[in-house]
């Protein structure tokens, strides 16, 4: 097993916490990172097309039918319809998870990490997975807005779908950044 992991059951512990899990290391260092400009522009795009989905959900409510398409099929075929109001779903829950994402950023010593935080690789590892999450965050703004605009455009227009290609390509686009870091970190 590797460090922070325990296979053998502790007696003393209370029953949750007894057998196989994961303890996160409380001698992991705390520290301010260097935000590079590359971070802060992540920050400001994100942050940018968050509130760009906003505001364009709150330009096109008026000129929506009362029902538009909230779900779609593989197809990119819609599948479930709700009220206009359902529009605001989309970057409600977004913006919640921008807040999570953007508040966990700031305490990168709980997260987990493949190899041992000392405070001689703390910085460094530290500022490669702030930097995933800023990359994951500016993904699912993009893709939340892109979202929207295919909703509110087919609804409008009468027929609706939503293009083949963006559901694979968000999964791509959440997956290689953190297959990327994976392997970046396991060197």
């Amino acid at each position: 097993m590797g460090p922070g992991f325990e296979s053998q059951p502790d007696h003393k512990a209370s029953p949750a916490r007894r057998g196989f899990y994961f303890v996160m290391d409380k001698s992991r260092p705390v520290i301010q990172l260097k935000v590079s400009r590359l971070d802060r522009l992540l920050e400001l795009l994100a942050a940018g097309l968050l509130l760009f989905t906003w505001l364009y959900c709150l330009y096109r409510y008026s000129s929506l039918p009362q029902v538009i398409p909230i779900h779609f099929d593989l197809e990119g075929k819609p599948d479930n319809y709700g009220s206009k109001l359902s529009l605001f779903l989309f970057p409600g829950i977004i913006t919640l998870v921008y807040v999570l994402l953007t508040v966990l950023n700031r305490h990168p010593h709980v997260y987990n990490y493949m190899q041992r935080i000392t405070a001689e690789n703390a910085a460094e590892y530290y500022t490669s997975a702030t930097r995933l999450i800023r990359v994951i965050k500016f993904v699912i703004t993009f893709f939340t807005m892109l979202l929207a605009i295919y909703i509110t455009g087919s609804a409008s227009k009468g027929h609706s779908y939503l293009p083949w290609w963006l559901m694979p390509a968000f999964v791509l686009a959440m997956i290689l950044p953190v297959i990327f870091h994976v392997i970046r970190r396991s060197k």
